[in-house]
């Protein structure tokens, strides 16, 4: 078992996605404008729907995924083998059962394609590549459940790396295939090749770093499988309903505009998912930090912990809306390579709020996960998706892409939003939620105030080149945001304490730097 600290854990899982995900966002760029230049937009618009399509049948794994780390927090704490292997048998046998779910309705969704598929053309071989994505879907959940243990652990940095190799790779040999070729389903079926070798890789190395999980006669009492489907179950409303949030757009889009439409909304969405990744890096890092420490701490204490996590979140979340607004149309161009792939102003505006307000609950998120909470919030979210869908055919009909995208944002102002830190207030900390709303009402006059700020200072840069123009207002957008931060929160506990965390880091690098050139010296 892992015996570094908490803090040590969570600084490998850190600086490893740091590494790997900086160079995973160029990669992705790169394959992204060789793919639109190769196949264009249409095909584009077809792998983002499928996409789509793939995540919604993954409601068949309920948030078992969710509930088995949080199960196996404790079980790891108190190096409890025994208790691991039997999860891990129990994580095995429902996971094979949702890979056949999977197989089974996504195929059965084939008939249907042609009412889901709105282009201009006929695209040749649509069921084919949809069954292929199908494929790829069902064969990520194969090997999965062994590296659970892992993450719980606080040792997913060992995985990362393995992660990262195979996915240069799968980027090289897309990239060269589609120049090559130029084929659609040579690229489907590199990614389905890779995904295999992954999961096999990546469930060899968990085995050979925790072998008795190897052991398949351990089972967990009926008692326990009771508790965790409980768990489950409490987590299925919050994974259908999320689903139904952050997944449901691109099929409007697509059946109320048409699909070529979701392939330009796409390019802007891989922004957020990229940005996701770069925030959900320090997360993932952090999470299983998380877990173990509220396994016992005091309510005062996760409330500390969750103001550090919920401030970290903020910077995060804010630096990248801010810089969006102002190099996202930039950006696409760099990408796409054209200027005819950009949506409207109006439509940015609605995507970056609503990427705000997703990543707003990204602290909430983390507690949620770790302290059990899913077992109280979980209709408020299912009320989201149910106002989500019926505004999105509303004001889709209306108003296009920009109603869908505004019918979700005012769909989660209206539940979740507001309830989970109601809940998570009073349930875990005991305390009045009033100090969280008016705190977040704080932070965003504050970022609102650095958009007027900025907005002067970069229309006045009048640079022809496209990526010297949009390196100098990246640069420029994040100076000023970090220094307004600095200045604004230079006071708050929050702020104080990670800088405090990281001048201890650096010190004892440098010191530690220096004890290694004095034994050398010595020698």
């Amino acid at each position: 078992m892992n015996t570094n600290s908490r803090i040590k854990n969570s600084t490998l899982n850190f600086i490893s996605n740091v590494v790997i995900q900086g160079i995973a966002f160029v990669t992705a760029f790169v394959v992204r404008r060789v793919f639109i230049q190769s196949l264009g937009v249409e095909f584009l618009g077809i792998n983002g729907l499928f996409n789509n399509i793939l995540t919604i049948l993954s409601l068949a794994e309920l948030g078992i995924g969710t509930a088995m780390s949080y199960s196996m927090y404790k079980a790891v704490k108190d190096a409890d083998k025994d208790r691991l292997t039997g999860l891990n048998n129990y994580y095995r046998s429902l996971y094979n059962r949702i890979a056949i779910i999977v197989l089974v309705l996504g195929l059965s969704l084939l008939p249907f394609l042609q009412y889901i598929v709105k282009l201009d053309r006929m695209i040749p071989h649509l069921h084919i590549y949809y069954a292929l994505e199908v494929v790829n879907s069902v064969i990520s959940y194969l090997f999965v459940y062994k590296t659970t243990i892992v993450n719980a652990d606080q040792s997913g940095y060992k995985l990362n790396y393995i992660g990262f190799g195979l996915q240069l790779i799968t980027s090289v040999l897309q990239i060269m295939a589609l120049l090559a070729f130029k084929k659609y389903m040579i690229y489907l079926l590199i990614g389905i090749g890779i995904t295999f070798v992954n999961n096999l890789v990546r469930s060899h190395f968990a085995e050979k770093w925790y072998p008795f999980i190897k052991d398949k006669t351990k089972v967990l009492p009926d008692v326990e499988k009771k508790e965790i489907w409980k768990n489950i179950k409490s987590m299925f409303m919050y994974k259908i309903s999320g689903v139904i949030l952050n997944n449901t757009d691109n099929i409007l889009i697509s059946v109320i505009v048409n699909t070529a439409m979701v392939g330009i909304y796409s390019n802007y969405l891989m922004i957020y998912n990229k940005a996701n990744v770069l925030i959900n890096m320090v997360f993932s890092a952090i999470i299983p930090s998380v877990g173990n420490y509220n396994a016992k701490a005091t309510p005062e204490e996760k409330y500390k912990l969750f103001n550090t996590v919920d401030f970290i979140s903020y910077i995060s979340y804010s630096l990248i809306a801010i810089c969006v607004y102002f190099c996202g149309d930039d950006l696409i161009r760099a990408v796409t390579g054209t200027n005819t792939l950009l949506l409207t102003k109006n439509v940015l505006i609605v995507t970056i709020i609503y990427f705000y307000l997703n990543m707003l609950k990204r602290a909430i998120a983390v507690f949620r996960e770790t302290t059990g909470l899913f077992k109280y919030g979980k209709y408020s979210i299912l009320i989201s998706a149910i106002l989500n869908l019926i505004f999105s055919v509303i004001l889709g009909k209306l108003y296009g892409i920009f109603g869908i995208l505004l019918a979700t944002i005012i769909a989660r102002l209206l539940s979740d939003i507001w309830y989970e830190p109601f809940v998570l207030y009073r349930v875990i900390f005991h305390k009045k939620v009033g100090e969280y709303y008016g705190k977040q009402i704080f932070r965003l006059l504050v970022v609102i105030g650095i958009i007027i700020l900025i907005i002067p200072i970069n229309s006045v840069i009048a640079i022809d080149h496209l990526y010297f123009r949009l390196a100098i207002k990246g640069m420029i957008t994040m100076t000023i945001t970090l220094c307004i931060f600095i200045l604004v929160f230079r006071k708050n506990q929050s702020y104080i304490y990670i800088k405090g965390k990281f001048r201890d880091i650096i010190m004892k690098s440098i010191l530690k730097v220096n004890a290694n050139k004095s034994f050398n010296n010595a020698k």
